[in-house]
């Protein structure tokens, strides 16, 4: 039998936080693989793609929906 793979949906989020930081997170369908602070949205935003890239860059396979 093939095992069926649901489609991967990478992506990262970047929201602000009050004392002046903004949280980057690198989701996988709601899934949080990494995350992290950084003190401009910039920043944020390179941090959370340089994530990314090392979560593909390691060979990301998402989980077979059933064997």
């Amino acid at each position: 039998m093939v095992a069926m793979y649901r489609q991967p949906n990478l992506e990262v989020i970047v929201t602000p936080h009050p004392l002046l930081f903004w949280e980057w997170q690198v989701q996988d369908n709601g899934d949080l693989f990494n995350s992290g602070f950084s003190s401009t949205r910039w920043k944020a935003r390179y941090d959370g793609n340089a994530a990314l890239f090392e979560v593909l860059a390691a060979g990301f396979y998402s989980e077979p929906l059933f064997d």
